[in-house]
């Protein structure tokens, strides 16, 4: 019910007001930078629902940090910990006017750094509910959702390496530009994007190939679609096309939720890939994983009747510095059967691994195993590298390598709560090494034979380290897939100990004999577990 002119001038500096509060009591554990406000407000009566506004926010120097609580060490040391967040580096510019007699409200921001602009968002609206504003504040919400508005947002050319501190990441470098327009009201918006980034290498490492990657998308509040394209020179290598039926006015009810709710949508991406460089993927560079991947990738009707297919051909494959000839990855989920398979060919053997179940999927997110079906494992292997598993176990094992053979076979009964496994694997000239220490083996030989009746057996296994060497045999006995027990017999010769090391530091030679077994009780609850050391030493290197 107040009416009249309000005019505002205003310069702050933000280090010079933050010493005039407590530090326990700022909202901020640093705060530098000035500040300009310059704004203008008017309601000519009681009766002025459009009141006449100008404001004008301006800052210089922002530099923001938040405010984070301190804790003491064990040592009664305070402990100052890093802030959730740090805003520097970035100024902005904000101004908007309600226009008095007409009602329009015209907003504009930028954000800038000192090397340019970064980004530009212009909004309006002609319609504000402002009577609701004066007269009915619980009714605003739902009248916003049906208020016309117009937004365009720019973010100019920018190469991502210029970025100020806040705003860089380590994932992608190049130069990127975007363009969004958005209209209508929020039940029912229309939103246009396009972007693109240039010389793109989502490796960071600039070793692998740049990329042009260009995005579109288009929402018109029931049905939206988007489109990635990544190319080098003229060669499309990547292709996406993702569509979605989805009304955004049922997620903005209460009840709307797209992970379980009653809110009906549903979604389809499919890809085209053609000779796309692995090494552009920077999970896969940083574990040295190369090579160019084709194919098509299909996950239809998500949230309906999914569906999910992949074909995809690795050429030139390569892990560390052992090359493989190729690689081939077959997947299929059609909502009743799951099938898998992969394939490595190198020039002097060769992997083969193939899984068979049955499985449900509908309008669930991820497809369920039919509890009620047998699932059948196979692999198949002849003189096999098994570098190709580092990138797997890396967070384990720091080096792998060795000859893998294999013929085994694994079927799952869910139902009778059995395992059917058969067939042997041998792993000849292997090498490994962990990652928490232990010290390196090579010229690794191992021998397991698999058994219809739940034994596995490991026939034997040895091992060299640096300057010793260890022998190895065992067995195991599965009912179902519960272990029932299992022996294990270690030898290391006195004559050749095996270095103990820990945190990369060697701390003594070791050898003897140990005996381990394992016998599971009846209901299953319990292990008992022996560990027999006939004879063994350790001697600590000076």
């Amino acid at each position: 019910n107040a009416w009249g002119v309000v005019d505002v001038d205003g310069n702050a500096d933000l280090a010079r007001m933050a010493d005039l509060i407590p530090a326990d009591l700022a909202p901020a554990a640093e705060a530098r930078g000035n500040v300009v406000i310059h704004g203008h407000l008017a309601r000519d009566d009681i009766r002025d629902i459009t009141p006449d506004l100008t404001l004008s926010v301006t800052t210089d120097h922002l530099n923001v940090a938040a405010r984070t609580p301190t804790s003491r060490d064990m040592s009664g040391v305070i402990v100052h910990p890093l802030p959730a967040w740090h805003l520097a580096g970035l100024d902005f510019v904000l101004t908007a006017e309600v226009d008095g007699d007409t009602g329009l409200i015209e907003i504009s921001t930028q954000i800038h750094d000192t090397k340019g602009p970064l980004a530009r968002l212009d909004a309006s609206t002609a319609h504000f509910p402002y009577a609701d504003v004066f007269h009915a504040t619980g009714r605003l919400a739902t009248s916003l959702r049906t208020t016309p508005f117009d937004a365009h947002l720019v973010i100019p050319e920018r190469g991502l390496g210029s970025l100020p501190q806040i705003l860089k990441q380590h994932f992608v470098t190049g130069k990127v530009q975007a363009d969004v327009t958005a209209s209508g009201t929020l039940l029912v918006p229309t939103v246009n994007m396009t972007a693109a980034i240039r010389h793109a290498n989502f490796s960071g490492t600039g070793l692998s190939t740049p990329l042009d990657v260009d995005v579109t998308a288009h929402y018109d509040g029931a049905r939206g679609n988007a489109s990635i394209h990544a190319r080098s020179a003229d060669h499309v290598l990547l292709g996406i096309e993702a569509q979605a039926d989805a009304s955004i006015a049922q997620f903005l009810d209460a009840g709307g939720d797209m992970a379980s709710g009653p809110a009906a949508w549903k979604a389809s991406v499919r890809a085209h890939l053609a000779g796309f460089p692995m090494g552009s993927i920077a999970a896969l560079d940083d574990r040295l994983v190369a090579g160019r991947v084709s194919g098509d990738v299909s996950l239809v009707d998500l949230h309906e009747n999914a569906q999910a297919n992949v074909a995809l051909v690795v050429d030139a494959l390569s892990v560390g510095s052992v090359a493989y000839k190729s690689a081939s990855i077959q997947l299929k989920a059609d909502g009743r059967v799951l099938d898998a398979a992969v394939h490595i060919d190198q020039t002097d053997g060769f992997v083969d691994t193939k899984a068979h179940g049955m499985a449900s999927w509908g309008a669930a997110l991820l497809p369920a195993l039919d509890r009620t079906q047998p699932l059948t494992l196979a692999l198949s292997a002849k003189n096999f590298r098994i570098a190709a598993l580092q990138p797997f176990v890396a967070g384990t094992l720091d080096e792998l390598d060795g000859r893998l053979d294999a013929d085994t076979h694994v079927e799952l009964d869910p139902v009778g709560h059995k395992a059917l496994l058969s067939g042997t694997l041998a792993l000849s000239r292997g090498t490994m090494e962990a990652a928490a220490g232990g010290g390196e083996f090579h010229d690794i030989a191992a021998s397991v034979r698999l058994a219809p009746d739940g034994t596995v057996t490991l026939e034997k296994l040895t091992a060299k380290g640096l300057t010793g060497q260890l022998e190895a045999t065992g067995a195991a006995r599965l009912d179902g897939t519960t272990l029932q027990s299992a022996r294990a017999i270690i030898v290391i010769p006195s004559r050749s100990p095996i270095p103990l090391s820990t945190s990369e530091t060697e701390v003594g030679n070791v050898d003897g004999r140990v005996e381990i077994s394992e016998l599971t009780s009846e209901d299953g609850k319990a292990m008992d577990v022996k560990v027999e050391i006939g004879r063994a030493s350790c001697r600590e290197r000076v």
